[in-house]
């Protein structure tokens, strides 16, 4: 009967989510690259803007097919919705440092962070040129433009990767 008490006063005990064995990293809460949580809106409004480049290369391709200049018009727009997106999530992301003070994951994204950066640039230069007179619009300057945005962006989480690969095999050495 006592060992029934003693096992009824351990059984009530709260016992912290570390010491059950229960992970508390990141990557439980949904993100895959070990980054905080918090890091989880930032690349949702993320990947949407880089969603709206794919569209507009998507688009600028079809215009190539058809002369129809509305798919220039969807261009102009996907590139524009696409660029303020990237400035929501881009303060997202300078807001979340700023509140949770954690700028020493900020050294070690900046890979991330110069991709994405040069991918809004390049979209910025290519809604002028979208801006432009139907054909002369797309071909073949918008089509590259739109080209060179998509690739930084599917790039970028490569080149990411391999740096902090690296830089984990260096600091483990």
């Amino acid at each position: 009967m006592a060992s029934n008490l003693a096992a009824a006063g351990t059984a009530s005990r709260v016992v912290p989510p570390a010491a059950r064995g229960t992970p508390t990293s990141s990557a439980s809460l949904g993100t895959t690259d070990g980054a905080p949580a918090t890091d989880l809106p930032f690349k949702l409004i993320g990947g949407l803007a880089a969603s709206c480049f794919v569209g507009a290369l998507v688009t600028d391709l079809v215009y190539l097919d058809t002369p129809d200049f509305m798919w220039v018009t969807f261009s102009v727009w996907l590139i524009t919705v696409g660029l303020i997106v990237a400035g929501v999530a881009t303060l997202a992301g300078l807001i979340d440092r700023l509140v949770h003070r954690r700028f020493g994951l900020l050294a070690s994204r900046w890979p991330y962070l110069l991709g994405f950066a040069a991918a809004i640039v390049v979209s910025i230069f290519n809604a002028f040129v979208h801006s432009r007179d139907a054909y002369q619009a797309v071909v073949p300057d918008g089509l590259a433009l739109s080209a060179i945005a998509v690739a930084l962006l599917v790039l970028t989480p490569l080149v990411g990767r391999a740096y902090l690969d690296a830089r984990s095999r260096k600091g483990s050495l």
